[in-house]
């Protein structure tokens, strides 16, 4: 699932020269780079600008650690994918775990996971956990507790299409046993709530106007955007237009909310 796209703003504190070069030639096919070289700057910008994701190295020009940033962005948009950027060397390495405590999604390590369709996969990856993370915390104290690993696999994974016998063979039951337990939780059916953990992720991207259904529909491995019109509408008997009126993202985990205690019939 892409998160980031044309049109959408990259915000990143780097302030190297040259890595900014190379970072904008390969962002630019992603989304809109805008660098900054402190924390005041990344932070104005984040807060004037609708980010798909921000990028930080470990330290800013002054050579403060970024450790606060990351804590005051996730606390402030919790939404947001944070990734930090950094090299592999000894140093560096000792700095990460206090990022990712921080409220970091993942590392993008220089020459590595900076390059071609490991960017691309990167961003996408750290933007739908964020994602399946926010969804999840509004969730969880709906389900019984033996069934959250299976919603929690549905959101992490319904950024692509993926079946019931996925799910199943994931958690290691039958498809069957996954069947009978979501009945006797309340539950959607498995395939209901494979649909709309598709649909959350659709609306997360739709909640970006610039971004087309159909657009929507090609990062999700829809067929095409008529099958995410029609899942859309038979599900919440929204368009897409009505679903970013009603909150998008929201209104969605609202609905799921409802059907948890009502579940739609498959």
């Amino acid at each position: 699932m892409i998160m980031v796209g044309p049109g959408s703003v990259i915000g990143l504190l780097v302030s190297d020269a040259d890595l900014r070069a190379r970072l904008r030639a390969l962002l630019e096919p992603l989304g809109v780079p805008h660098f900054t070289a402190s924390t005041a700057e990344l932070t104005e910008a984040v807060a004037t600008h609708r980010m798909g994701t921000v990028i930080v190295e470990l330290r800013d020009s002054l050579g403060n650690t970024t450790v606060p940033l990351v804590q005051m962005l996730r606390r402030d948009y919790p939404s947001l994918p944070i990734l930090a950027y950094c090299e592999l060397t000894p140093d560096q390495v000792k700095e990460i775990p206090a990022l990712v405590r921080a409220g970091a999604d993942g590392v993008l390590l220089k020459g590595i996971d900076d390059v071609g369709a490991a960017l691309r996969g990167t961003l996408s990856r750290s933007a739908s956990d964020r994602v399946a993370d926010e969804a999840l915390q509004g969730l969880r104290r709906f389900i019984p507790k033996v069934e959250e690993p299976v919603l929690a696999y549905c959101l992490r994974h319904a950024y692509r299409p993926i079946t019931v016998s996925e799910v199943a063979g994931a958690l290691g039951v039958h498809r069957k046993t996954l069947c009978n337990r979501a009945i006797e939780a309340g539950l959607p059916t498995p395939s209901a709530l494979i649909s709309w953990c598709r649909l959350l992720h659709a609306a997360r991207l739709l909640d970006d106007g610039g971004r087309s259904v159909e657009r929507t529909a090609r990062a999700l491995g829809f067929g095409s955007g008529a099958a995410l019109r029609n899942m859309l509408r038979r599900y919440t008997g929204l368009r897409p237009s009505e679903l970013r009126q009603r909150g998008g993202t929201r209104f969605v985990i609202t609905m799921l909310q409802s059907q948890i205690a009502h579940p739609l019939a498959d």
